[in-house]
C-alpha cells in the first residue's frame, strides 16, 4: 500500500479517478489520503493550465465509490501549474461550494500563483460559512493545516484563527465584488467600512460601480425592449404586406378563372354555331345536288352545265368565315358582359359577329334568323348599349 510522504497515511489512487478536460487540454487527478482527505491536482502536457470547468459528476462518483457522499471530508487542491481561471470554472466553483460539495468541511489551496490568488480570495470571501477555505505554500503545509485540526474527520473543525478587522473588511470587499461580477447580484448595496478607514474609498468605488451596473442593466433592458418593439413592428408590416399580396393573387386567380370560364363559354358558342352551319351546309349540298339533277334532266343541251360546279361548291361555310375565338375576343366577351350584364346570350353572340365585321346576311344565317330579324335585333342592341343615334354599334364594340 502506498503511503503519503508527508503524513505516512495510506494513499489510494485509481486509474479511473481522472477527469479529462478536453476543452482546456488538461486532466484532474484525484487521490484519497487516509480516510477522509481528497487531494486533487491538474496536469497538462503543455505546462500552463487555464481552468475551464469542474467535472462534478466525476468527483461525486469518486465520493460514492468511497462511501463519502454524506461524510465530512477535507479537500486539498494543487494549483502549481494553473495560470488563469475561466469564467465557467468560477461559476462551477460557486455551484460546487453551495450545492455539490455540501459535505466539504475544509478546502486548502496550495502552490497558488500570485496572478490568480486574488480571484481565489474572492471565492473564499463568498463561500458558505460551513466551508473553511484557506491557502498554503506547499503540499506538506496544506496537509498539516488539516491534520492539526482536532478530530479533523468529524464535522467540527475546531477553533480556527479569527481574522482581524482589516482582514474582515477585505473579505467583505471581495465578497461584494464577487457578487457583482460573478453572480450579477446588483440589488444588494455594498456594506461600506467606517468613513475613516483606509478601505473606505475602495468600498465606495465598488458601490458606485454597482450603481453604474444597475443603470447599464436598465439601459440595456430598455434598448432590448425598443429593439423587440421595432422588430415586432417590422414583422407586422411584412405580415400585412404579405397578406395584401395574397389577397391580390387570390383576386388575380379569380379573374383568370373568370377568363377561362368565358373562353369555355365562347368555345361552346362556336361549337353550337359550327353544328348549325354544318347542318345548313349539308342541307344546301343536298338541295344543290337535287337541283343540278333536275337541270340536267330538263336541259338536254346542257346550257346550265356551267352553273352546277358553282352551285355544287362543297366548301363549308366555315372556310369562308373565320369563326375561331381568339384570346382577345374572349376578353372582349368578358368585358362586354361586365359592362352590360343585362345582355342575353344571343345579344352577346350578335355583338361578337358585328365586331368581327360579319354582314347582316351572314349573321342571319349563323343565327338561323331572317335578315329583317337581325336588323330588328341591332336596333334593340343600339338601345340596350345606351348609344346615341349618331353612334355606330360596330365602332363602339371595336373600342373595347
Amino acid at each position: 500500500m502506498k503511503r503519503c510522504p508527508a503524513s505516512h497515511l495510506p494513499l489510494r489512487e485509481e486509474p479511473e479517478w481522472r477527469a479529462i478536460h478536453n476543452d482546456g487540454g488538461y486532466e484532474t487527478i484525484f487521490r484519497l489520503i487516509g480516510s477522509d482527505v481528497i487531494q486533487c491536482e491538474h496536469r497538462s502536457d503543455n505546462g500552463n493550465i487555464v481552468l475551464s470547468g469542474i467535472d462534478s459528476k466525476k468527483f461525486l462518483s469518486i465520493l460514492e465509490n468511497l462511501n463519502l457522499l454524506h461524510t465530512p471530508i477535507y479537500l486539498l487542491v494543487n494549483l502549481e501549474n494553473v495560470t488563469d481561471i475561466g469564467y465557467q470554472y468560477r461559476t462551477d466553483f460557486l455551484n460546487f461550494a453551495f450545492n455539490w460539495g455540501k459535505n466539504i468541511t475544509m478546502l486548502v489551496l496550495y502552490n497558488v500563483r500570485d496572478e490568480i490568488r486574488n480571484r481565489l480570495e474572492c471565492f473564499s470571501a463568498i463561500a458558505p460559512e460551513k466551508i473553511h477555505m484557506t491557502f498554503a505554500n506547499s503540499y506538506k503545509d496544506a496537509l498539516d493545516i488539516i491534520l492539526k485540526l482536532p478530530e479533523h474527520s468529524s464535522s467540527e473543525t475546531g477553533e480556527l484563527p479569527e481574522k482581524n478587522g482589516s482582514e474582515q473588511l477585505k473579505t467583505k470587499l471581495l465578497a461584494s465584488i464577487t457578487r457583482i461580477s460573478l453572480l450579477n447580484l446588483l440589488d444588494q448595496p455594498v456594506q461600506t467600512s467606517p468613513a475613516e478607514h483606509e478601505f473606505y474609498d475602495y468600498f465606495m468605488a465598488v458601490e458606485e460601480f454597482r450603481k453604474d451596473m444597475i443603470s447599464k442593466r436598465k439601459h440595456d433592458r430598455e434598448q432590448k425592449k425598443e429593439i423587440r418593439q421595432e422588430y415586432e413592428r417590422r414583422y407586422n408590416k411584412q405580415l400585412s404586406d404579405l397578406q395584401q399580396e395574397i389577397d391580390l393573387h387570390k383576386k388575380q386567380v379569380q379573374s383568370y378563372k373568370n377568363t377561362v370560364t368565358a373562353l369555355h363559354s365562347g368555345i361552346a358558342l362556336r361549337d353550337e354555331q359550327l353544328l348549325r352551319l354544318n347542318a345548313v351546309h349539308a342541307e344546301k349540298k343536298t338541295i344543290t345536288e337535287l337541283l343540278c339533277k333536275q337541270l340536267h334532266s330538263i336541259d338536254k343541251n346542257d346550257h346550265f352545265g356551267n352553273l352546277c360546279p358553282d352551285m355544287g361548291d362543297t366548301k363549308p361555310v366555315t372556310e369562308h368565315y373565320d369563326l375561331k375565338l381568339t384570346a382577345s375576343e374572349a376578353l372582349f366577351l368578358d368585358q362586354l358582359k361586365k359592362n352590360h350584364p343585362f345582355l342575353t346570350g344571343d345579344d352577346v353572340k350578335i355583338c361578337l359577329l358585328i365586331r368581327k365585321n360579319y354582314s347582316t346576311k351572314m349573321i342571319a344565317r349563323l343565327s338561323a334568323t331572317s335578315t329583317r330579324g337581325i336588323e330588328s335585333i341591332r336596333y334593340r342592341l343600339h338601345k340596350k348599349l345606351g348609344l346615341q343615334k349618331n353612334q355606330s354599334i360596330k365602332a363602339y364594340l371595336c373600342g373595347f
